[in-house]
């Protein structure tokens, strides 16, 4: 990621990050939470192929960054202040995406 642009494993690096916080001993959870942010505002129109299908680096990182909502919820209720600040930031950009229809909560 360079200046709100995506590379081909922003999907992976995302769940990789979400995955990370299911450790409790991680010792700076709002570092993680911030470059989950960081990768949920980004975007890039390149095509990859996903398990899903063909779709963009932006699609696919926004769908695997849905994917961790219930872990967003936690951080939010029992992180320190700043993570979960983050926390609900991404909660509330997942919220605004599946409102819009930017990334489909199933399928």
């Amino acid at each position: 990621m360079l200046q709100g642009d995506l590379y081909e494993g922003a999907p992976w690096v995302a769940q990789a990050l979400i995955e990370l916080l299911e450790h409790p001993d991680v010792p700076d959870r709002a570092l993680v939470l911030d470059l989950l942010v960081e990768l949920a505002l980004a975007e890039s129109a390149a095509i990859i192929e996903t398990p899903s299908g063909s779709m963009t680096i932006g699609q696919a990182t926004k769908r695997v960054i849905l994917g961790g909502r219930e872990r967003f919820r936690v951080e939010a209720m029992q992180s320190s202040p700043r993570a979960a600040a983050l926390a609900r930031q991404l909660m509330d950009e997942v919220d605004e995406w599946v409102t819009e229809g930017v990334v489909r909560v199933s399928g």
